[in-house]
């Protein structure tokens, strides 16, 4: 809980910067995330899901469908764009590089430190162990992020996990870990410590 709360993002983004160049990460150009068709083709499976749900749900009690903020829906965006691409490269294992990738570009766009936690597995695996500790590192300060988070901001992010827990089966039983889980932090604590035991 000590630090700078702005360390959980500058650092991770400083570390992703660093996988980039020296694995030659594929899907980026600048240093900026190339949303390709397979990309989209997980995150339309997992909206798709998730709209027809949701209309499932607004039809029980006599609407046509629901209809949410812009500034929620662009944290169910987010969030969305974060599980696809996570279940994406648990999916994909035929190249380490596209599954960092794949976790790196769930980082940026949903802030889930358990996108930067798989980096740090996938890492691991590769003997890549140095680099496996910034990853971990990079999560041990989201909980100091999380903590001075506006209470709104951080309602909204739970509560569009929630709803995709809800809205989208694929997700719910993948095992995937997120805000929206009871206690957890302490559920963070225990994977960080996890990985920590291999490195």
């Amino acid at each position: 809980m000590f630090g700078d709360s702005k360390q959980y993002v500058n650092q991770g983004c400083d570390l992703t910067h660093s996988l980039i160049q020296r694995f030659r990460l594929p899907e980026w150009d600048n240093r900026l995330p190339v949303t390709t068709e397979t990309n989209r083709r997980y995150l339309d499976e997992m909206m798709d899901a998730f709209i027809e749900s949701s209309k499932v749900e607004a039809r029980k009690k006599g609407a046509e469908s629901q209809l949410f903020s812009p500034e929620y829906w662009g944290y169910v965006e987010r969030s969305l764009i974060d599980c696809a691409l996570r279940f994406q490269a648990g999916e994909n294992t035929d190249d380490w590089h596209l599954q960092v990738t794949s976790c790196l570009k769930a980082w940026a766009s949903g802030l889930n430190p358990w996108a930067m936690l798989m980096v740090a597995d996938y890492l691991v695996m590769q003997g890549e162990k140095g680099f496996a500790k910034q990853a971990v590192k990079v999560c041990e300060s989201f909980p100091r992020y999380w903590s001075t988070r506006p209470d709104m901001e951080t309602h909204l992010q739970t509560t569009a996990y929630v709803m995709i827990r809800v809205y989208v089966p694929l997700y719910s039983r993948s095992g995937l870990q997120d805000v929206s889980e009871h206690r957890f932090l302490e559920k963070l604590a225990t994977d960080i410590q996890s990985v920590r035991a291999d490195l």
